[in-house]
């Protein structure tokens, strides 16, 4: 669920799905025009007055008198050869943009799970690592009251403070990797630009 949802923000799939929906509007346009036409037609006039009908018997009795005439008139249009290869162009283009959503669809949900994966391990790697800093932190400072009761030498005093260094390094790369990560995962998710209103409004 939380998937498709994000699969639902990306612009880039919205426009597809509009591309699809005016294909198929356009299919059916192109479908009904071929379809027969029934128009209900009337005529009011005065008998006398009246010369698009011929004249009965009933008009000579009714003559001076209003007049209503219904029918309905039916059209069937012959489907020219130009007309059937419009339909087949429709349904192509309608059946290639629907597999163009499909894929679209697929590797969206496919970039998002790595995605999230990615930033999954990159953030545990940088919460392990803030750990293994304070402990070296931890060490470090034993070893420097050791050293100013003269049970270390500057030798190992320069060693833990060395792992301590190469340690907040790696912590800062680990931190620029989940970082990293967040901004891939959201890219996927098509809320890049809406992270980037909230940290620069």
């Amino acid at each position: 669920a939380v998937i498709q949802r994000a699969v639902d923000n990306r612009q880039d799939i919205l426009a597809l799905k509009a591309q699809v929906s005016a294909l198929e509007a356009d299919l059916k346009a192109t479908r009904l025009n071929g379809l027969p036409s029934i128009d209900l037609t009337g005529r009011y006039a005065l008998s006398s007055l009246d010369s698009g009908f011929s004249s009965s018997a009933e008009d000579l009795v009714a003559r001076g008198k209003p007049v209503f005439r219904i029918g309905l008139k039916l059209e069937i249009p012959l489907l020219r050869k130009s007309e059937k290869v419009s339909v087949q162009s429709a349904l192509h283009r309608l059946a290639q943009a629907r597999h163009t959503l499909a894929e679209s669809v697929l590797q969206t949900k496919k970039d998002i799970r790595n995605s999230w994966e990615l930033y999954h391990l990159n953030t545990q790697k940088a919460d392990a690592l803030k750990e293994v800093v304070q402990i070296q932190k931890a060490k470090y400072a034993e070893e420097e009251k050791s050293f100013q009761r003269g049970r270390s030498s500057t030798d190992m005093l320069i060693r833990f403070q060395t792992d301590v260094q190469q340690s907040e390094s790696r912590r800062v790369r680990a931190q620029f990797d989940e970082i990293a990560a967040d901004l891939a995962l959201n890219a996927a998710a098509g809320t890049l630009s809406d992270r980037v209103q909230v940290n620069h409004p």
